[in-house]
């Protein structure tokens, strides 16, 4: 039986707070810092959309999840049912509870996507039950974003950018962009459990 999954977005940074605007108004071939406000915010509405294409956390956010009726018993190989951890790429857990016990010591996640975490000793052999693991995924600052996801977060930035007017007189658009297409499909990849 699958777990039945509750997220809770705890808390999210904001990595284009104080980036270095360079690259983003490169890319727009923007030569003046006139419109530096409005790119940062068309950059935190570009990492929100292209995190909900991905199922993926890209800003750094702490997220809490839930999964009901979890499996802690040990299988006859005796090995423990792992909870994979939603929207990576997580890069810490915080805690995890059943409810009475808390653990936030000695916790143990692969670093391979989709990310797993395995129950440490104290939340072990307690039939079913539910379990909440409290954990910080995404990426700190644009710097720390992997090159793909920094191109998936431009491509999405120059569409909204271009396209910033509510009507377009003159176009259709038909289909997303096939290098728009590209990039969210290969970070759904990177990112999907």
């Amino acid at each position: 039986m699958a777990d039945v999954l509750d997220i809770q977005e705890v808390s999210r940074a904001n990595p284009f707070a104080t980036m270095d605007l360079d690259p983003v108004r490169e890319w727009l071939r923007i030569t003046h810092t006139d419109e530096d406000d409005a790119l940062r915010t068309y950059m935190a509405a570009a990492e929100r959309q292209a995190s909900i294409w991905c199922h993926a956390s890209f800003a750094q956010t702490t997220l809490k999840l839930t999964c009901h009726g979890h499996n802690t018993n040990a299988n006859s190989q005796g090995d423990y049912e792992p909870i994979g951890l939603v929207r990576g790429p997580a890069s810490s857990v915080t805690s995890v509870t059943d409810g009475t016990t808390t653990v936030t010591t000695g916790l143990v996640m692969d670093d391979r996507l989709p990310q797993r975490l395995y129950l440490p000793a104290g939340l072990q052999g307690n039939a079913r039950q539910d379990i909440t693991v409290q954990y910080v995924c995404g990426y700190a600052s644009w710097a720390a974003m992997p090159g793909h996801v920094q191109h998936l977060l431009l491509l999405t930035l120059a569409q909204m950018y271009s396209q910033r007017n509510p009507v377009v007189v003159g176009t259709s658009v038909a289909e997303v962009p096939w290098t728009l297409a590209a990039a969210i499909a290969g970070c759904q990849r990177e990112a999907l459990p």
